[in-house]
């Protein structure tokens, strides 16, 4: 079946001379149990699954990823992921309303807040949809008002968080005159940053910046496997994986991190290759030769620009 085939928007119910419904009973939307399309978005169908769902539910779930694929989709999302997000919602109670399906959390990622598309609108929690950048993302009333205290901070590139985050994704490191911020951890695993050498550790906590603003202008095209967001520079290291990451997602969708300070090696394995990370001495020795070729180059090419 193609796209078309099942993205069927519900029309109203016929009815009889006195205006009552005859027919078959109106489907209602698998997460808020609403057929209203006012309030959640077009309500789409998937007839060959029995399956209704409101395009916002959808959108802004926490573990929905729009797909490309050519198998089933309902309003972008495979008709399998669906499934298992309706299945994780039936575990989870709004904070609202405490009835299931309760699939969209705060974005902050300590906040156990979660809720119905249309409980979180009651609930006044700050909605943020921005559909060029792929931003779908709610923020309960507490942290709500922490973002606006803290609107005017700098944010990591990567993450889009500030300093709050510091302890789990490590120091925010910031540069006023290059207008640019990271966290450690978000450049530590990032697929194209360069860690300088000894002679130039003062240099944005250990990284060299050009490659850091490279990396988060390449990231504004990425988006997270787990979130949808932006800024998903950290992918699995199977090179035929698709799979790219922020790193508090990877570290929440159960992938693999390999850390050896001394041979400059920091990898990821999404969970579905997390078995693959037990390669021989001599592919490692090479891998950290070329990391290392690469710092030198890096401070090569700072001496030259300190010197014109």
């Amino acid at each position: 079946l193609n796209q078309n085939s099942i993205l069927r928007p519900i029309s109203k119910m016929a009815t009889d001379s006195k205006g009552k419904r005859r027919g078959s009973r109106q489907p209602k939307c698998a997460f808020c149990k609403l057929n209203k399309e006012e309030h959640c978005g077009q309500l789409l169908v998937a007839q060959s699954q029995k399956m209704a769902a409101h395009h916002k539910c959808m959108l802004f779930s926490s573990a929905l990823v729009t797909s490309h694929s050519e198998n089933e989709t309902l309003g972008g999302f495979l008709l399998e992921d669906i499934k298992k997000e309706i299945k994780r919602g039936n575990k989870l109670s709004c904070s609202c309303c405490h009835r299931p399906g309760a699939t969209i959390g705060c974005d902050v990622k300590t906040c156990r807040r979660t809720y119905h598309y249309y409980c979180a609108k009651l609930d006044k929690a700050q909605i943020k949809e921005d559909a060029s950048q792929g931003i779908y993302l709610i923020l309960c009333q507490k942290h709500k008002e922490g973002a606006e205290d803290s609107s005017e901070g700098p944010k990591c590139g990567f993450c889009h968080a500030g300093d709050e985050e510091n302890e789990t994704r490590g120091k925010l490191h910031t540069s006023n005159a290059k207008k640019v911020a990271a966290h450690y951890k978000c450049m530590l695993f990032s697929s194209g940053t360069v860690q300088l050498t000894n002679s130039s550790r003062k240099d944005f906590g250990d990284f060299d910046i050009k490659t850091v603003i490279q990396e988060i202008k390449r990231g504004k095209r990425m988006k997270c496997t787990l979130c949808s967001q932006i800024g998903a520079t950290i992918g699995c290291e199977i090179k035929a994986c698709i799979k790219t990451y922020h790193y508090h997602c990877a570290v929440e969708d159960r992938a693999k991190f390999i850390e050896n300070l001394d041979r400059g090696i920091y990898r990821l394995y999404c969970k579905n290759h997390s078995g693959n990370d037990d390669r021989d001495e001599e592919d490692e020795e090479r891998e950290s030769i070329s990391r290392y070729g690469k710092e030198q180059e890096a401070d090569r090419n700072r001496e030259v620009l300190e010197e014109v």
